[in-house]
């Protein structure tokens, strides 16, 4: 079974986009390293159906992966609950 996850990028002008990937085959050791080396560099980078896409962080307000990896760079809070 392929476990699916979806990633939601909520840009600074109100626009959003979606993409959905299977997992990777990623050395869970170095996962939290490379979240963090994603969170710190300027650019989102993804490759969807063979195209390279760039996002500036500076474009971006947020985005959410679902369901969450299950490795988290040391500084996540877990186990927060969303309330509105």
């Amino acid at each position: 079974m392929t476990d699916t996850k979806k990633i939601t990028i909520y840009f600074i002008d109100g626009t959003e986009k979606k993409f959905e990937f299977d997992t990777q085959n990623i050395d869970y050791f170095s996962l939290s390293d490379f979240t963090e080396k994603a969170i710190n560099g300027s650019m989102l980078i993804l490759e969807a159906e063979d195209t390279l896409h760039a996002f500036p962080f500076s474009n971006i307000k947020h985005f959410e992966i679902c369901p969450c990896p299950e490795v988290l760079p040391d500084i996540t809070v877990r186990g927060v609950q969303i309330i509105n």
